[in-house]
């Protein structure tokens, strides 16, 4: 079996992959299982403590992708905010 359990999209700041392309790429080369595991810097993007909420929806768009392409391929999404991480420092 292949599988991916580390893709990033353009969700996190340091890629700029399609999320919706991946899961055709993977398709393609018959991968069986991908892991979106996007990440939200504190900073570069609106996070949980901005008041005008946060700007991350990479969840609903896996969502969606997971129930389109579910007869081809196993979809998982992991979100990681770096607020969280100091949140939980502390």
């Amino acid at each position: 079996m292949l599988a991916d359990y580390h893709v990033h999209t353009a969700f996190s700041n340091d890629s700029v992959y399609l999320m919706e392309d991946v899961v055709k790429d993977a398709i393609s080369l018959e991968i069986e299982d991908i892991c979106f595991t996007d990440h939200v810097d504190y900073g570069p993007y609106r996070d949980w403590d901005d008041p005008r909420g946060i700007e991350y929806r990479a969840g609903e768009e896996g969502a969606s992708l997971k129930t389109l392409y579910s007869s081809s391929l196993a979809v998982s999404v992991q979100v990681w905010v770096t607020a969280v991480q100091e949140q939980l420092k502390n």
